[in-house]
């Protein structure tokens, strides 16, 4: 297992993270649509299943929330 494969994967899920609690910030109040949050909620949920994956793979443990999320 690649130690890169893990940091490429950490820094996509973070991005995507962050991006999408950025969409949440500027759409207050109930505006936010679905046809703008559908294609980055499918986007965090890939990243942050490849982080779990690369987690897993690498021998560390996997946060509960990861897999829930």
């Amino acid at each position: 297992m690649s130690n890169n494969a893990l940091e490429a994967a950490t820094l996509e899920y973070t991005k995507s993270e962050e991006a999408l609690q950025e969409l949440h910030r500027s759409h207050p109040n109930g505006t936010l649509t679905p046809a703008l949050a559908e294609p980055l909620e499918r986007r965090n949920k890939v990243a942050r299943e490849r982080y779990a994956a690369e987690l897993k793979k690498a021998g560390h443990a996997v946060p509960g929330g990861l897999l829930g999320h």
